[in-house]
């Protein structure tokens, strides 16, 4: 975004609206952000380098098509019967969902279980079958899903 409000850093943190005003000034005097007019700010140069982050650089819709294949490789993993695991919850976040243009690639968090045992705890899915869900799109980020992942603003892929 080239500008936002303490609402959107809130919604974004996961945080409170007065827990994003209160964050606001010290973020100001360390120079990661700057007021511009009565209700938004900019990121600053330091903080977009304290942050790492980088110009969004896809298409939304591109984005979407992404997700919306990686949700039907989820289906399919599941479908296999063979498999031993089962993907349990895959959830998009972040500057993915937003409906500006040009968006960031979507990060997904995915969680996993052994196949045919009820109850069985969802565990962290290995590296190598993020891989092979991610099937190599640029597009997609894909982590093992904590829970603060589906507390923020999210879509469902299953």
């Amino acid at each position: 975004m080239v500008s936002w409000t303490a609402r959107d850093l809130a919604q974004t943190l996961g945080a409170t609206f007065a827990q994003a005003n209160e964050a606001l000034p010290i973020l100001e005097m360390q120079g990661y952000v700057k007021r511009e007019g009565k209700d938004e700010w900019l990121t600053t140069i330091a903080g977009e380098s304290v942050s790492g982050s980088v110009a969004p650089r896809f298409q939304r819709e591109a984005v979407e098509r992404a997700l919306d294949q990686l949700g039907e490789r989820l289906r399919q993993f599941n479908a296999d019967r063979n498999g031993g695991l089962i993907v349990t919850d895959a959830v998009a976040f972040g500057d993915s969902l937003s409906d500006r243009a040009r968006v960031q690639a979507a990060d997904v968090g995915i969680a996993v279980a052994p196949r045919g045992e009820k109850g069985a705890p969802r565990i962290a899915p290995g590296k190598q079958l993020l891989a092979n869900l991610r099937a190599k799109s640029p597009m997609l980020h894909l982590y093992p899903l904590a829970g603060w992942m589906m507390q923020r603003t999210h879509r469902g892929l299953i």
